[in-house]
């Protein structure tokens, strides 16, 4: 029987990509035992690595599913090591993860429900390997989930710990200013900043030159910086028809201004 507050859906966020097979394994071994789940992609280009990527993806887009969906996240660069394989519910959602930072924009905003460390190896796959854990503890402990098996059964309630050295914003009341800088880049080389997705902007400025605020992507200049409240929540940086990040030189922690009306 289904658990109390699960749904059918599990959610696979990696940074894998699809050349080596390991998004599809991970689907195999879900599928073989929990035949019902519907499974989603979220994304599998997450630049190698890039924890805070995957944090920014997951909660840009993890309320636009059903209560109770289970998120399989594995951007893992510590696999192997002593770094915890857990269980969070967070906003009436399911987290299955490694306890290195890719949950913390989420845990930031939605109230931890539960937090259990995954010890309980009857809800693994036996693997003479330390270097797969997506495969052998994350997909079977979503499997499992979806199954109806409790986060009690499969280890220790444990306390979270935040990981991400995520930089806040800073607001002048005086000067009618917020400051930020740059976090991430999406496909089209726009700019993710740290600044949240507001109203009142009257213009920025980026790399000391000042940046138009528009309302949609072809109201932009084509040779300047331009902000538009993206689709991430956020602040983002953008030249219409063009990759900002190449044309403009941007790097990640670069600072963004927002002069506000």
């Amino acid at each position: 029987m289904q658990a109390k507050g699960l749904n059918m859906n599990i959610v696979l966020l990696t940074d894998f990509g699809y050349q080596d097979g390991f998004v599809g394994v991970m689907k195999g071994v879900i599928k073989s035992l929990s035949p019902h789940v519907n499974l989603i992609d979220l994304a599998h280009s997450v630049p190698d690595y890039d924890i805070l990527r995957g944090a920014l993806l997951l909660e840009a887009h993890y309320s636009y599913f059903p209560k109770g969906t289970i998120f399989l996240c594995v951007i893992d660069p510590g696999v192997g090591s002593d770094r915890q394989p857990i269980i969070v519910k967070s906003g009436g959602y399911y987290f299955v993860a490694p306890h290195n930072g890719v949950l913390d924009l989420i845990t930031a905003i939605e109230d931890i429900e539960q937090c259990v460390e995954i010890t309980n190896k009857t809800y693994m796959l036996e693997s003479d390997a330390n270097s797969f854990h997506g495969r052998d503890i994350f997909a079977p402990i979503a499997a499992h989930l979806a199954n109806g098996i409790s986060m009690e059964n499969m280890g220790e309630e444990i306390q979270y710990d935040w990981y991400l050295n995520y930089p806040f914003s800073t607001y002048n009341e005086e000067e009618k200013t917020v400051t930020g800088e740059i976090l991430s880049f999406d496909k089209y080389g726009n700019a993710l900043t740290n600044l949240r997705a507001r109203k009142g902007i009257k213009y920025g400025r980026v790399l000391e030159q000042n940046a138009k605020f528009c309302n949609y992507f072809l109201e932009g200049n084509d040779r300047l910086p331009n902000l538009i409240n993206g689709s991430f929540g956020r602040v983002e940086i953008f030249m219409p028809e063009q990759n900002a990040e190449k044309q403009l030189r941007l790097r990640k922690g670069d600072e963004v201004i927002l002069y506000l009306q």
